[in-house]
């Protein structure tokens, strides 16, 4: 016999090669599974510049982001591209602090109770108008994304478009809460979440009338149980 056999850890130094091939094995799958992931989010990537080329934020060509880029890197949603759309579109000009407040809380808000959602109210027919806008705006994004084969984004929804109008206009919380059927841990979520995107929206539009309407749209939300119940992040 080979002195091999006589080796005391003979036993135990099988069992380690043995386990040193299935690791090899493992390691090789690894690395397969992760080349595969790299190059899908490469392609992923590549879909996700020409979606912005084509909506006018990255020249592609030439490896550059546009002005709208540039506002769209300062946003920061999970809805992003449809908030730029709607800053850089002027559809938040023109309107004072409770009507921008409103249309701001139609891409923050989504109705989540297995109860149809009410009709939309909105102060004005001009503010109806920039809801309907904003709607058609979305639907077109959404086609445009599931046209590169990337996630769509939320729809927007107009269910909180009033509370917030009215919060914002400075109606008292238990009338609000009252009216639209709202607990008040519901109600003081969706205003911080507002308070958010009013933020942003104050910092990076381009309109100097309509970044003051959302900083003072802030200010007037950011009142009663909503200041009390903690700072915004």
């Amino acid at each position: 016999r080979h002195d091999v056999t006589r080796d005391p850890d003979l036993r135990s130094r099988v069992e380690a090669a043995g386990r040193a091939d299935r690791l090899e094995v493992e390691i090789s799958e690894l690395e397969t599974r992760i080349e595969g992931k790299h190059r899908s989010l490469g392609q992923e990537f590549d879909r996700v510049l020409r979606l912005l080329d084509r909506f006018g934020y990255a020249v592609v060509d030439e490896w550059r982001l546009t002005d709208r880029g540039r506002l769209l890197s300062r946003v920061f949603h999970e809805s992003d591209l449809l908030v730029a759309e709607t800053i850089t579109n002027g559809l938040l000009d023109g309107l004072g602090p409770a009507d921008l407040a409103a249309i701001v809380a139609c891409i923050v808000y989504e109705h989540r109770s297995a109860e149809p959602p009410p009709a939309p109210w909105f102060s004005s027919k001009e503010v109806r108008s920039r809801w309907q806008r904003l709607d058609a705006m979305s639907t077109d994004l959404r086609a445009a994304e599931r046209s590169f084969s990337l996630p769509e984004h939320r729809a927007p929804d107009p269910t909180f478009a009033a509370t917030a109008h009215a919060w914002v206009a400075g109606e008292g919380f238990a009338e609000i809460v009252a009216e639209e059927d709202l607990t008040g841990g519901d109600f003081v979520r969706n205003v911080k979440q507002l308070i958010d995107l009013l933020r942003q929206v104050a910092t990076v539009a381009d309109d100097p009338a309509t970044r003051a309407a959302a900083d003072e749209a802030v200010t007037a939300a950011f009142r009663g149980v909503v200041a009390d119940s903690g700072v915004i992040g």
